[in-house]
């Protein structure tokens, strides 16, 4: 048995559930770090990381002004694969799914607004 500071006591068992919740917690926040464009949801604010896609796709969105380094906002998306709205700067863009999939975001949080 251990105790906590204000005298509780646990077993064991407990304390290795709680450092594996740590643990587990911590892995999934650095797995969605990263997202695409599609899994980001309406109304949500990133900055753009990486493009992976060939240097056709990668000229073809940095002349939309989609490029690593700047943010841009998920207005909507349509159902079944549909286009991607978002703003860049002042400017609203729909860009096919295909390309959407391959803008990958770090999402701000509410601490970054």
């Amino acid at each position: 048995m251990k105790e906590f500071a204000d005298g509780h006591r646990f077993s064991d068992e407990i304390s290795v559930l709680i450092l594996w919740y740590f643990i587990c917690a911590n892995l999934c926040k650095n797995k969605m770090d990263k997202v695409d464009l599609t899994r980001m949801k309406s109304g949500e604010k990133g900055k753009v990381v990486e493009i992976k896609g060939g240097r056709g796709l990668v000229m073809k969105l940095e002349a939309m002004g989609i490029r690593p380094g700047v943010e841009i906002t998920k207005i909507s998306a349509q159902i079944m694969h549909g286009p991607v709205i978002v703003r860049v700067g002042n400017t609203q863009l729909a860009i096919g799914f295909g390309m959407a999939k391959k803008v990958i975001v770090t999402p701000q949080t509410e601490e970054d607004q």
